[in-house]
């Protein structure tokens, strides 16, 4: 079972927005206004994530009543940071301020199917382990920029 590295802190909420990026491929931001502002995002956001994985959406599943979130799941395929291991399903929270824009993009997310995971874990008030994410969509520079990134 995955297991935070350190407390939530509110400050994140920005980079692990429980949403999807869509820019794809990485190349594309080249330069352009924005390509600064994405790096510095991706730096903190692998820097600050217990789990960084390639992934594939396995099932969506709806929320369960007016207080309880739906969730992602989605299986490993290639661990880039973290504990995750190939082949292991990891559940996306999808908190009910997210859950109207996941259902509005839901054919778009399965259309793409294959994801690079930021997960950051926090403890929820009863002591269970929550998640806070973001998915950018699959892109083999993407995936060698943060192996670029992690091996310094």
């Amino acid at each position: 079972m995955l297991e935070p590295s350190r407390a939530w802190d509110t400050s994140l909420v920005d980079l692990f927005d429980d949403a999807a990026d869509w820019v794809t491929p990485l190349r594309t931001l080249l330069g352009t206004p924005w390509f600064e502002e994405y790096g510095e995002r991706l730096a903190r956001r692998v820097e600050e994530a217990d789990v960084v994985a390639v992934v594939r959406l396995k099932a969506s599943l709806p929320p369960g009543g007016a207080q309880a979130a739906g969730a992602l799941e989605m299986e490993v395929l290639q661990s880039l940071v973290g504990r995750a291991v190939p082949g292991m399903i990891v559940r996306l929270d999808v908190p009910p301020a997210a859950a109207g824009r996941l259902d509005a993009e839901a054919a778009r997310i399965e259309e793409q199917g294959r994801f690079v995971a930021f997960v950051r874990l926090y403890r929820g008030e009863t002591g269970d382990v929550r998640n806070h994410w973001h998915l950018s969509p699959f892109d083999q520079d993407l995936v060698n920029t943060i192996r670029r990134t992690t091996q310094r």
